[in-house]
């Protein structure tokens, strides 16, 4: 006898399962500043990713002592998730580059974003891609088995 979760499993098609989440996110400060509305669209990270943002934050450092210390640089993993999850604009046209004055898509994000934005930014993409979201149960009681 199958169980009901593995019937339901059986019945999502590959080419559903293979689409990624992605939503529009307005963007009210740029709003402000073009005179129109701003909507950055961004979609889940994919496993290679998540992984490769996670190798790009992964620093070492020495202190005083000069003994190696690793550490996590959330703010690098926030600008590569935004690099990553962020699908429009752009964030890579030569255009904008270049109007922006800024010689790496990565300080184009640190010049067209506050801190604050990049940091809720990269959690919407987080979010989306299925961090903090399991065990959620939107009202339900979560099955003790």
């Amino acid at each position: 006898m199958m169980s009901q979760t593995l019937d339901m499993l059986l019945n999502i098609k590959p080419e559903d399962i293979s689409s990624r989440p992605s939503k529009q996110l307005y963007m009210p400060r740029l709003s402000e500043l073009t005179g129109s509305k701003v909507w950055f669209t961004i979609q889940a990270l994919t496993l290679d990713e998540a992984k490769e943002i996670r190798e790009s934050a992964a620093k070492i450092r020495f202190n005083k002592a000069h003994e190696r210390e690793d550490y996590y640089d959330e703010e690098e993993a926030a600008l590569f998730a935004i690099l990553k999850g962020v699908t429009d604009p752009d964030l890579r046209d030569r255009r904008l580059l270049e109007n922006l004055a800024a010689p790496t898509p990565k300080e184009l994000v640190k010049k067209l974003l506050l801190s604050g934005e990049i940091a809720s930014i990269s959690e919407q993409i987080m979010k989306l891609s299925g961090f903090n979201s399991l065990g959620e149960t939107d009202g339900e009681e979560v099955k003790n088995s």
